[in-house]
């Protein structure tokens, strides 16, 4: 009896245990992955790429503004997206001029040219600017008197909305600074405009322990300043014959270069001999290779790419960047609200042409 009681006991625990795994056994087997998002579609080379209003603008169009790009390997999807992007913001800036009866006399446009050829010093200046982006003069003028245009809608809403508002002002701000505005950003961004003092160096490091060693490491600094003299880039032979590296943070994760990037003058004063450092932050010249030097221990060979050597700013010193970056903000912050306030009685295909995820 006892021998079935047993037998009935061991069939029961098996049962319970198959119950038991049945819902494990349902996990089994490879596991679902949920499929990878399909890749994005190259965007199209001709055919319509946008409507604004009754406006209609092409793929063509596009790329007839990029043309002049010198490496058509630049000319992205992206790049022509944000271009398409632009060109249809003019667009719909330019309707809204017409519709406010808004227009650039040529005596206007004289004197913003006028303006605006400063900025390439003299005639033969702009000539050569033209003749690197192909432009004539003519369509030089034209592009400027949309742009003038553009700015003088800005002035006229900001100008309405402030005599004579109504539920159609879109609401743009006044792109002057207050005296308020310049000292409180400088309060508050303080460490903008404090000193700063560093250098971006190349570096060869040779370590040596024993009078042998450093006889055969002084061969090597040898051997590769003849390389540099060969031609070879300092950074490519540097990789060669380094024996130091500096640990250094990238995109995709930490890397071993032989360089310093940034290297501020305390920095500095952890690796090499005061000489050295003094060398490097006040005596070699951009651009410039060192001789071999001896640092107790390490043969060093270095090549400056950057100095940056920039006094604290005072408030006095540094309002007229703040007042220039503070006016390009709102100039900013306006372009997108008025295209924003513009976009609501207007017709745009595509819908999410604005969208940036897009």
């Amino acid at each position: 009896m006892s021998r079935w009681i047993a037998l009935v006991l061991i069939l029961w625990a098996a049962r319970a245990a198959t119950a038991q795994a049945d819902p494990i056994q349902v996990s089994k087997g490879t596991p679902t992955v949920a499929p990878a998002a399909p890749a994005k579609a190259p965007l199209p080379r001709d055919g319509i790429a946008a409507r604004v209003n009754n406006d209609i603008l092409t793929w063509k169009d596009v790329d007839d503004t990029l043309k002049t790009m010198p490496k058509k390997s630049d000319i992205t999807d992206e790049l022509r997206m944000s271009k398409l992007r632009n060109m249809a913001e003019e667009r719909l800036f330019l309707q809204a001029a017409k519709q406010n009866n808004l227009a650039v006399s040529d005596q206007e446009l004289d004197e913003f040219l006028r303006r605006e050829l400063r900025r390439y010093g003299n005639e033969e200046g702009f000539e050569r600017y033209l003749r690197e982006v192909e432009k004539t003069k003519t369509e030089f003028r034209e592009e400027k008197r949309k742009e003038y245009l553009v700015v003088k809608l800005d002035h006229h809403l900001r100008q309405k909305a402030f005599t004579n508002p109504d539920d159609k002002s879109p609401g743009l701000l006044i792109d002057s600074v207050s005296p308020e505005e310049l000292r409180a950003y400088y309060e508050a961004h303080k460490d903008e405009f404090k000193a700063v003092e560093n250098i971006t160096v190349y570096r060869v490091g040779l370590q040596y322990g024993t009078e042998r060693e450093r006889a055969v490491k002084l061969r090597t600094a040898e051997a590769f300043l003849r390389k540099l003299e060969a031609g070879t880039e300092f950074y490519v032979a540097a990789a060669y014959y380094s024996d130091v590296r500096q640990s250094v943070e990238t995109d995709r994760g930490w890397t071993q270069q032989c360089a310093h990037r940034e290297l501020t003058r305390e920095q500095a004063n952890q690796f090499y001999a005061p000489e050295t450092v003094t060398y490097l932050f006040d005596t070699i010249k951009e651009g410039e290779t060192s001789a071999i030097r001896d640092d107790g221990r390490t043969f060093n060979i270095f090549k400056l790419m950057q100095r940056v050597k920039q006094r604290e700013e005072t408030f006095d010193d540094a309002q007229f960047r703040i007042r220039s970056n503070l006016e390009n903000q709102k100039r900013e912050t306006n372009r997108r609200l008025l295209r924003a306030h513009l976009m609501k009685g207007a017709y745009v295909w595509p819908g999410d042409l604005f969208d940036p995820a897009k």
